[in-house]
């Protein structure tokens, strides 16, 4: 059985990746210029980036889209490794 996947849910996962992004850049530009600069902020930031990624993996299985899924599977281990390479 195969189901089908509704719009209104890959519409809801692409909102909630454009906000995701909105807020990690408007955070990555607060640690750039200065304005908020510590370890707990930039720990925030890679973890935002982490579940943006993770949607996005998701948002391309939706769509079948493998090249996309590929990419942001690589990048998500790549920023949640840095993370916790960072922290040990």
């Amino acid at each position: 059985m195969k189901k089908r996947i509704n719009e209104k849910d890959i519409r809801a996962l692409w909102i909630f990746c454009a906000v995701t992004a909105a807020i990690t850049d408007v955070l990555c530009v607060l640690f750039l210029l200065n304005v908020v600069q510590n370890h707990w902020f930039l720990n925030f930031i890679q973890a935002l980036a982490v579940l943006l990624h993770l949607s996005l993996l998701l948002l391309g299985l939706m769509k079948k889209k493998w090249v996309f899924s590929i990419g942001s599977a690589v990048l998500m281990l790549a920023y949640a490794g840095s993370l916790i390479y960072y922290n040990l």
